[in-house]
């Protein structure tokens, strides 16, 4: 997946020469440096290096290993929402059998505090909601309201976003996956697609309440609120832009805005159903959008991008405004196990166009001698003294090869590079990155390269607001 943009060249005599090309439909081409690994953030050895990890976060909070922690600035914390987790306290015995995602909650809520990047030496300042009578164990986030929601495996939040001084989550529920023991009934109220459901969270004790049902669609959710984003084009402050996607690794993002008063109301969020010939977003009322049976699309073209068979692969992703290179990046995995790449694209604005994907990560070119990921042993493949991540789990035990997937960016160390060429911008961005073996999250660095050139595609009449359907 490359991505191809039109390259100006400046001579000596100050001539600029203009390369023939195919423009990228964003206007701009991304590339990369070659993603680095920086540090483990979760458990008490470091896989790589066995070193201990600066959280040492079993030893100190109970959390033995995780996945997922989507990043949210709250004030001056940043919290991670963490995925199935794996602890060191004991939860009450499950006393009816209705399948692992009606187990207890088994997510996490992390903290960090710290302000420069992360270095292998230093990672980040985690620590983990706990009791606060028992340090090492770890509360699990509840959402309180007047219809428990199923937070067991593979129920988990998504993402979340700080607004107006309170932090809310957003929750991806009523999923299961088809499993011998318990196969996936595909139910109203339990089925492979699920639901989401969004709820504010109450510091006082640990908590998520007000849960209210998420749009249609809007099943693995994450959001962003334009008051914090630096230097964001004018036409785009609209409030809270909400991205998500329909079918779990199965599709291409949605967006609607909301207004950040009534941001906890869904029926008051704009929903984007395609671009004008101008370029312009148009954007459908919550009754447009929500006024279809159960089988039919939204109305427009609201995908951010068109997508075709495998390419339609988006299930946890992340969206951040790169101030530094002023544009918006998507970072997502792409493809199926045990071979999921980590993919991005950019855009100049949320509704796109977006660029074309490039790949950061793949597992058959960056695991080189066993350095991200555990794979069977054999073959001189650097795995046979590596540690298995499984070994305590009978049915997974030496057969559970390393996976990639929930790239989340991490903007407060996004930190601008210098470069010589008028037309380019670097950035390096921190991102965290799930491994499933070993199942915890670690630190990845990227340095991105965005070579923008203005094309039709990136030219609109931004004197005149949005368009808003009935």
């Amino acid at each position: 997946m490359k991505s191809i943009s039109c390259y100006f060249f400046v001579a000596a005599a100050g001539f600029v020469l203009l390369s023939a090309c195919t423009p990228d439909p964003s206007g701009s081409t991304l590339s990369a440096n070659p993603t680095e690994r920086v540090c483990q953030l979760t458990g008490d050895k470091d896989w790589l290096t066995r070193a201990d990890t600066t959280s040492q976060s079993e030893t100190n909070f109970g959390l033995r290993g995780t996945d997922g922690g989507y990043p949210v600035e709250y004030g001056n914390r940043m919290a991670l929402f963490f995925g199935d987790s794996r602890f060191t306290r004991t939860d009450p015995p499950q006393q009816v059998d209705l399948g692992p995602e009606s187990l207890p909650p088994d997510d996490a809520i992390g903290w960090v505090t710290t302000q420069t990047p992360p270095t292998p030496s230093q990672c980040l300042d985690l620590t983990i909601n706990h009791d606060r009578n028992h340090q090492q164990v770890v509360v699990s986030p509840v959402v309180v309201g007047p219809f428990p929601i199923k937070q067991g495996l593979f129920n988990v939040p998504t993402g979340g976003v700080s607004v107006k001084e309170s932090l809310y989550a957003f929750f991806w529920t009523d999923h299961c996956l088809d499993d011998k023991p318990h196969p996936c009934p595909n139910t109203a109220t339990l089925n492979k697609i699920g639901r989401g459901v969004l709820a504010r969270y109450n510091d006082k004790d640990m908590t998520f309440v007000d849960p209210v049902a998420l749009p249609r669609d809007f099943v693995s959710t994450i959001a962003l609120d334009t008051n914090a984003l630096s230097r964001l084009p004018k036409e785009q402050h609209l409030g809270v832009f909400v991205f998500a996607v329909p079918s779990y690794r199965d599709s291409v993002p949605y967006l609607a805005y909301a207004p950040r008063d009534t941001f906890a109301d869904p029926t008051s969020w704009k929903f984007f159903i395609g671009r004008a010939a101008d370029g312009r977003p148009i954007w459908a009322s919550y009754e447009t959008w929500m006024e279809r049976g159960l089988k039919v699309p939204p109305p427009g073209r609201p995908e951010l991008f068109d997508a075709s068979g495998a390419e339609r692969c988006v299930g946890e992703f992340s969206m951040t405004w790169i101030q530094p290179l002023n544009v918006w990046l998507m970072l997502y995995n792409c493809g199926t196990y045990p071979d999921r790449q980590i993919l991005a694209r950019i855009a100049s604005a949320p509704w796109g166009p977006w660029s074309q994907a490039i790949v950061l990560l793949d597992p058959k070119k960056d695991n080189n001698g066993c350095q991200l990921l555990w794979r069977k042993p054999g073959k001189g493949n650097g795995c046979d003294d590596r540690l298995d991540d499984w070994e305590k789990y009978e049915d997974k035990r030496g057969i559970t090869d390393g996976d990639f997937y929930a790239p989340y960016v991490m903007d407060r160390y996004t930190t601008r590079v210098q470069t010589n060429l008028p037309f380019q911008k670097q950035a390096m961005v921190y991102w965290l990155l799930s491994t499933y073996n070993p199942y915890q999250v670690t630190v990845m660095k990227t340095k991105l390269t965005v070579d923008a050139f203005p094309t039709a595609a990136t030219v609109s009449n931004h004197d005149q607001p949005p368009r808003i359907k009935p």
